[in-house]
């Protein structure tokens, strides 16, 4: 009898667990009891670029049976993938709920396959890569597919652009989704199709939303003003909202008399709000002095746990 088998396969599981995915891969053939165990406690994989230099060449030495068995419980991928290797987890993968995927350079069809497949049980979907020549059709029928999803993020405008458009069209199709992160990729022909999407956004899911993140990717004064006036019209509307982040990749310039009314919109109506993290605002009209930042304009966010604050003048 090997000595390992004395463990039992519960403890031997255990065991197992605190070792890394590639040293699974590695140490399987020790026993049988090792194989037939190693992999029942992986219920998360993430495939990385360190992580990749070896499951790129695994994916051509193991057997198919084999690929089925070593990833039939692994619900999460976060790597850039080759058609081959998607391929492969569209046929052999069952449990896949989280993605986090780079789509460049993948062919419209197998993207399509692996959302037929997947789409409705992924609960977390961060997406990008896809080419500026992809059809926002296809886009569109992949995002619909993902009826259950509960966290969305994208980094693209891609998919940017067919999230704004698709959520007033549709603005129950996800109806379990309370967490959002967009990169906001808006020009000034069109602001008013972002307006229209927060403002729909805000009525339609706003009774459930616990996170929402966005990251500007514009210094436009117009654009700018647009999105802060919109926020505090639907910030009022999340009353379940736990964690809020603003971010700008360029200096801003907002007034401060914009900067207080947001934070004091956030710290009356957001009562639930605990985390609030505001990024990269440049304040301007400020009565030279004057300190932008006081106990009074603290005072309505004084439920808050975590703060981040980054501010230029």
């Amino acid at each position: 009898m090997n000595s390992l088998d004395r463990f039992g396969d519960d403890l031997c599981e255990e065991l197992l667990s605190y070792l890394s995915l590639e040293d699974k891969f590695r140490f399987e053939c020790i026993s049988k009891q090792w194989r037939r165990v190693v992999f029942e406690s992986q219920t998360v994989v993430t495939i990385d670029g360190n992580t990749g230099r070896w499951f790129h060449p695994m994916l051509g030495r193991v057997s198919k049976a084999e690929l089925k068995r070593k990833m039939e419980y692994k619900p999460t991928i976060d790597y850039p993938l080759e058609d081959t290797a998607i391929e492969l987890l569209v046929k052999y993968c069952s449990h896949l709920t989280t993605i986090y995927m780079n789509f460049k350079n993948i062919s419209v069809d197998t993207i399509d396959k692996f959302f037929t497949k997947f789409g409705p049980k992924l609960k977390s979907v961060n997406v990008f890569g896809f080419n500026e020549s992809v059809d926002q059709k296809w886009i569109e029928k992949w995002l619909k597919m993902c009826v259950n999803m509960q966290s969305f993020t994208n980094n693209d405008r891609p998919l940017y652009n067919v999230m704004i458009q698709l959520v007033p069209k549709i603005p129950v199709l996800f109806k379990r989704l309370n967490s959002i992160r967009l990169d906001v990729h808006t020009l000034d022909e069109d602001i008013n199709g972002l307006m229209t999407a927060l403002d729909v956004f805000a009525d339609k899911y706003g009774h459930q939303m616990k996170t929402i993140g966005l990251i500007v990717w514009s210094s436009n004064a117009v654009i700018i003003d647009a999105i802060l006036t919109q926020l505090m019209d639907s910030l009022p509307r999340m009353q379940t909202l736990i964690s809020f982040e603003l971010s700008f990749t360029a200096d801003s310039q907002v007034s401060s008399e914009d900067w207080i009314q947001l934070l004091t919109t956030i710290g009356i109506n957001c009562r639930q709000m605990k985390s609030l993290d505001i990024n990269r605002l440049t304040l301007s009209n400020i009565v030279v002095g004057e300190e932008p930042l006081t106990s009074n304009l603290l005072q309505p966010l004084r439920r808050l746990t975590h703060l981040y604050l980054l501010y230029m003048t």
